[in-house]
């Protein structure tokens, strides 16, 4: 369904980052990006949860997308499926 022998991977990039100058302490990012998904490309908006840590930087958060826009097949039947999908992710930078 999702094409994942010829589309193995989602890439997700981004111009600019500005972290605060908080160390140790989590704050809460958003940020715009552009993300590609089965070899289309469109812009998103990604939030996210960080904590700075010296030189260490970790980050959790999520974006959500229309399935159509990516031709990303939904399942038609008897139990509905939204079309909305929910991307999370978790990132650590060492």
């Amino acid at each position: 369904m999702l094409g994942l022998r010829e589309h193995p991977i989602a890439v997700f990039t981004t111009q600019q980052l500005r972290l605060p100058a908080t160390n140790g302490q989590t704050f809460h990012l958003e940020f715009a990006g552009d993300i590609t998904i089965r070899g289309t490309t469109k812009p998103v908006k990604v939030s996210a949860d960080c904590r700075l840590n010296s030189a260490e930087l970790s980050c959790a958060g999520a974006t959500r997308i229309e399935a159509s826009e990516f031709d990303v097949p939904v399942p038609d039947g008897p139990i509905q499926v939204d079309p909305t999908i929910t991307i999370e992710f978790s990132l650590f930078f060492a």
